[in-house]
C-alpha cells in the first residue's frame, strides 16, 4: 500500500499564505525526424521543441536547455 501525496496544506485554509515557488523539471522526450544527417535530425527536432511552447507556457513552464542525448536512424 502506497501511501497518499500530500498536495494541500494540512493547515486551515484562513491561515495559510501565498508562496511562489521556482523550480526546474526535466522530462525526456523522443521524436522521429526525416533528415538528411544525424546532425540535421537533433537540429530540427530542437527546432520543432522550441515551436511548440505554446502549450507549455500556457501551463506556467518555460523551456530552457534542450540536450539531444542521441540520434538512431530508423526504419521509417
Amino acid at each position: 500500500m502506497t501511501t497518499p501525496i500530500n498536495t494541500i496544506s494540512k493547515c486551515n485554509k484562513y491561515l495559510r499564505e501565498s508562496y511562489t515557488v521556482a523550480m526546474y523539471v526535466d522530462f525526456y522526450k523522443e521524436m522521429r525526424v526525416r533528415a538528411e544527417s544525424p546532425e540535421e535530425a537533433a537540429e530540427l527536432a530542437e527546432n520543432r521543441i522550441r515551436a511548440r511552447q505554446t502549450s507549455l507556457y500556457s501551463s506556467g513552464y518555460s523551456l530552457g536547455d534542450v540536450e539531444v542525448l542521441d540520434v538512431k536512424e530508423t526504419d521509417q
